[in-house]
């Protein structure tokens, strides 16, 4: 039997084989001939506008989570960490070749905007890392979860479908 190792998980699978077993990773059909040639979907794969939309609706999402979250009644923290995970499951699905690491792309620039101004506001060391803990760390940790379950949920899907 002709094998041939995938290149995402480096696990052996069959010349004849339409996808990874163990990942689900999409290969080409046709004669492979013992080469490592593997087709990548173009839903697959981000392009460099993908990243820019990332951090674009992960700016104006934690903004207007937080407005809507105070209109609720709703802690400012938990309707961030809610809305982030919604994105995160969203760019998850669309480009699951990225998986959780959207979550970094989603909330790095509004993060890093909040630590600078926390920063710039108090010199006391405890105002800053308080906050962190507090804000900016559930929010990377909701981003990326919710990133990684979306990004899954789609490998299993198409999986189940015989697609990826």
């Amino acid at each position: 039997m002709n094998l041939a190792p995938c290149p995402d998980c480096g696990n052996d699978c069959s010349l004849t084989a339409t996808t990874c077993p163990r990942c689900g990773r999409n290969m080409k059909l046709g004669n492979l001939s013992g080469s490592n040639a593997v087709e990548v979907t173009d839903s697959q794969m981000p392009n460099i506008f993908s990243y820019i939309l990332a951090v674009f609706i992960g700016l104006i999402g934690s903004i207007v989570a937080g407005f809507t979250g105070t209109m609720l009644g709703i802690p400012m923290i938990l309707s961030a960490c809610i809305t982030l995970f919604a994105l995160g499951a969203l760019f998850g699905f669309a480009w699951s070749k990225v998986g959780w690491k959207w979550g970094l792309w989603l909330v790095a620039v509004s993060n890093f905007i909040w630590f600078i101004g926390a920063v710039s506001i108090g010199k006391n060391s405890s105002f800053v890392l308080l906050p962190f803990f507090i804000e900016i760390l559930p929010s990377l940790i909701s981003s990326c979860i919710g990133a990684y379950l979306g990004a899954e949920f789609r490998r299993k899907q198409y999986k189940n479908d015989g697609v990826v």
